[in-house]
């Protein structure tokens, strides 16, 4: 395996999915959705619950839980995208002069997308920290925020990324991958116990 044919192929996708409008209108709107939420629930001055700020771990997890909520729509609409983007004349044309093996074209278009997923995810975190420490009563602990970045936001994004993908590559349509995930998404978002 060619280490930097496959850097090459996740750097390439990373760029061609960050300079796609509708993923920047998406994330924007994702992550100012996340921030407006705990700053109405968790900081000072809001009418917040008490049990919201109590422990030093409520805001990490609500960070957490809403990013991915907001992470499994992106995931929807943009892994659903992956076959269909390959169609498309000129995306990947530097790619193709390269003699690089489908497996490792695969994987790192893969890796690309996952990276960029978890840099996203990063900068959320982030901004919940400084909203914690600036503007918040809650009591801040770091480890928190990675506890639930190892154990609840990577694995559904591994989980959603590899159903998205099988979704789209044993139907082979993209309106029926994201039919049965919106459908998914939309029962266990509201109709299963938090």
């Amino acid at each position: 395996m060619k280490w930097s044919h496959f850097l090459l192929t996740a750097r390439q996708e990373i760029k061609l999915i960050s300079r796609n409008g509708t993923w920047q209108v998406f994330v924007f709107i994702a992550l100012s959705g996340i921030v407006s939420l705990q700053v109405v629930f968790q900081c000072i001055g809001a009418n917040t619950d008490w049990g919201m700020i109590a422990s030093a771990a409520h805001m990490p997890y609500l960070n957490a839980y809403l990013f991915n909520i907001a992470q499994s729509l992106l995931i929807i609409f943009f892994i659903t995208d992956f076959f269909q983007r390959e169609k498309r004349e000129a995306w990947n044309a530097c790619i193709y002069t390269r003699p690089i093996e489908n497996n490792i074209y695969l994987c790192g278009k893969v890796m690309g997308i996952l990276c960029l997923y978890v840099i996203i995810n990063i900068f959320s975190i982030v901004t919940c920290c400084l909203l914690n420490l600036l503007v918040s009563d809650a009591p801040f602990y770091f480890p928190y925020y990675l506890f639930y970045l190892f154990t609840l936001t990577l694995p559904s994004l591994c989980f959603l990324t590899g159903l998205g993908l099988w979704l789209s590559g044993i139907t082979g349509s993209r309106f029926f991958a994201q039919t049965i995930l919106l459908v998914l998404w939309i029962v266990t978002a509201f109709f299963t116990p938090n």
